[in-house]
């Protein structure tokens, strides 16, 4: 169809205004026919398929792994019930090309919108309250229409009215896109979110840690005591049966071990505190003064003092045969309570040489460390040093910052200057 072009068709009276003869028209049908019969369908074997081949070979793309000798692969990716997709993806050499999927563009582009997902995160809704809920609500209320209130007459017996005339509380929304009415609208929203507030502020506090927080009663004086009856279902019973006095002393046991426990937190984290605000303070008066085994210890009393804050350090210290089987006795535990160590997440470099493995850490963003990143040839960062010494060009790795820039080993340093003293 590449020959064929729309702008022959002008040639007839839909386009020109002009008769068509049959001599152009036949003409024209004959070259669509002669376009159409050069276009080669795919050669599917299971069914007509209406797909054109590609390029240097017999079958479309949906059917390309066919035929053995395409230099075509099937998607990688795998359904929840084990099905492969069939889907048709150029094969590729990952590891010369890592940044090459071998997913097809479909699955490619799910796989990315995950990732994205993970590494950005997803987008929080709103928080309902009141107020939101009112809001999506409030196109159903029609405030307008309300009417004062008039007196009203005596029902009879026979009749009787269940509808108010005063509200009408649901309508149909209005899909029209007015502006009077989108003001109206926004004007009955205001009122009904204004009625909500009114209602709602004076009857509760507003949420906040004083009435919202866990265990708000723990701080209680009766809820700190073992024998509270607030919680007692048989407070007021006068002889307990041999069952009801077991399951009070059962509920009085885990209640008091809930106390310890809380307790032991609570030890815990004033522990945390206390520790805390004392490494500042040490901090800061090392900060402040010097090391006091620096200091000048002029008088003996002084000396006496610094004597005795060594042996107050050393006080706790092992010595001799104790401090050994204490070693031992470390030893032996840690060997009892050994914990496998957890994989570690951070990637190692992928050079071998000689069938072992670096086990360094890689640069961010690359596949090797800093010792063989000079293996990674797309890297511009680094340069070899290139100092010869003894016939022997250095390899090692340094940042191309300046030009002149060698390693530690070769680093050039200026010749330190002679200083004359003359003495009188």
């Amino acid at each position: 169809m590449a020959s064929f072009s729309p702008n022959q068709l002008r040639q007839c009276a839909r386009f020109t205004g002009t008769a068509c003869t049959p001599e152009k028209e036949q003409k024209l049908r004959e070259q669509i026919h002669s376009e159409l019969a050069k276009i080669k369908y795919c050669s599917n074997p299971t069914y007509a398929c209406s797909l054109m081949r590609l390029d240097g070979y017999e079958y479309c793309i949906r059917h390309i792994l066919r035929d053995p000798r395409a230099n075509y692969r099937q998607c990688t990716h795998v359904f929840p019930n084990g099905r492969k997709c069939a889907n048709a993806v150029p094969k590729l050499d990952t590891k010369k090309e890592p940044i090459l999927t071998t997913l097809c563009f479909e699955h490619n582009r799910q796989t990315q919108l995950q990732k994205t997902h993970l590494s950005v995160g997803r987008l929080r809704s709103r928080v309902e309250t009141n107020e939101t809920l009112l809001n999506s609500l409030s196109h159903h209320v029609n405030v307008e229409d309300i009417k004062p209130e008039l007196p009203k007459p005596e029902p009879d017996d026979d009749e009787i009215d269940v509808v108010s005339p005063h509200v009408t509380p649901f309508v149909n929304q209005d899909h029209t896109n007015s502006i009077p009415q989108v003001v109206a609208s926004v004007r009955k929203r205001c009122r009904i979110l204004d009625y909500a507030s009114d209602s709602s502020s004076n009857d509760e506090d507003p949420p906040c840690l004083r009435n919202t927080a866990k265990d708000l009663e723990f701080f209680e004086s009766d809820y700190e005591s073992v024998d509270s009856e607030e919680d007692d279902p048989l407070k007021h019973a006068g002889v307990y049966t041999r069952a009801e006095a077991v399951r009070l002393s059962e509920l009085k046991l885990i209640k008091l071990q809930g106390l310890y426990r809380d307790q032991i937190t609570h030890l815990q984290h004033v522990l945390k505190q206390r520790r805390r605000s004392y490494l500042q303070d040490i901090r800061r008066e090392r900060e402040t003064y010097c090391s006091i085994h620096d200091q000048l210890k002029e008088t003996p009393h002084e000396r006496k003092l610094y004597e005795q804050l060594k042996a107050l350090n050393g006080y706790h210290r092992r010595q001799g045969m104790e401090a050994v089987l204490y070693k031992k006795m470390k030893e032996k535990r840690a060997r009892d309570t050994v914990i496998p160590a957890k994989a570690s997440s951070q990637p190692k470099c992928v050079f071998t040489e000689g069938g072992v493995k670096c086990g360094e850490r890689t640069l961010p963003c690359c596949k090797h460390c800093r010792k063989h990143i000079l293996e990674d040839k797309r890297q511009v960062l680094y340069r070899a040093c290139g100092v010869e010494r003894s016939g022997v060009v250095c390899q090692e790795p340094v940042a191309s910052i300046l030009e002149d820039s060698t390693c530690v080993l070769h680093l050039s340093v200026a010749p330190a200057k002679r200083q004359y003293i003359q003495k009188h």
